[in-house]
């Protein structure tokens, strides 16, 4: 069982309120926008305290910052038009490029929390943003500009979402899949120097730190490793003579 921060017993308890009144008052209750790690603290606890009336939705299928919905008797786990989530397009020139970074800026200058905004879909010429239902009209009645770029606002997605995570392979071999030797071969460091990373708790697991450095690691694992980035264990690919494992690793960009 993973060690809990004060944050995380902080917000496990914003969770176990909106249970409480979910079954109290037999209405759906949600807390949201919430990070990728926050769904693995979430799942980890709704898997210990066996609670199945829950939901999780981000405005699209593989979206990473999500609503948790503690469900009532009556409501759908799959009837997601229940979530107060609002789908905002930008429209611009494509010669204009523009940036995550640009568009969370325009919206916190507006005095609107983290928490209210979803994902950001960046493309040529578009952006697409899922936000709270109760910001919503503040953003389409305001913003006019992201950065000094003029943009178009309306509710609503295209056919086609802009969605494109771009990843840089890396391909080895490993004498096993222990931990520090996965952390090794991305940040091309010594296996020594690779264990003093892990024993320092700059690496995670699936979004949470680990300090174990014979920790077996599985394909599609995410890896995060302070001050070098994000990795996803894609798949083992075969042996060599040697009897080393040969492997392919994604790196997000």
């Amino acid at each position: 069982m993973t060690e809990q921060s004060c944050d995380d017993r902080l917000f496990l308890s914003h969770i176990q309120d909106a249970l409480n009144i979910a079954s109290a008052r037999d209405i759906s209750k949600f807390v949201g926008f919430i990070d990728e790690r926050q769904r693995a603290v979430v799942t980890q606890y709704i898997i210990r305290h066996k609670i199945d009336r829950y939901s999780f939705w981000g405005g699209y299928e593989s979206a990473k910052r999500v609503f948790f919905c503690a469900l009532s008797s009556y409501a759908q786990s799959e009837d997601y038009s229940i979530f107060p989530i609002v789908p905002i397009t930008f429209t611009y020139r494509k010669s204009d490029v523009l940036s995550h970074r640009d568009f969370l800026g325009s919206l916190m200058a507006l005095n609107i929390k983290r928490e209210v905004v979803g994902d950001i879909l960046i493309g040529d010429g578009i952006c697409v943003t899922f936000v709270s239902s109760v910001i919503a009209p503040l953003i389409l009645s305001e913003i006019k500009k992201i950065g000094k770029v003029g943009v178009k606002v309306v509710e609503g997605i295209p056919d086609v979402l802009p969605i494109k995570e771009e990843f840089e392979e890396i391909s080895g071999t490993v004498s096993s899949l222990r931990l520090d030797c996965l952390v090794g071969l991305v940040t091309n460091l010594s296996r020594e120097k690779s264990a003093d990373l892990i024993k320092l708790k700059k690496v995670s697991i699936n979004h949470f730190e680990c300090d174990n450095i014979s920790k077996i690691i599985c394909e599609k694992d995410v890896i995060s490793i302070r001050g070098y980035g994000r990795f996803i264990l894609e798949c083992v690919l075969g042996v060599t003579k040697k009897e080393r494992l040969k492997v392919k690793v994604l790196k997000y960009k």
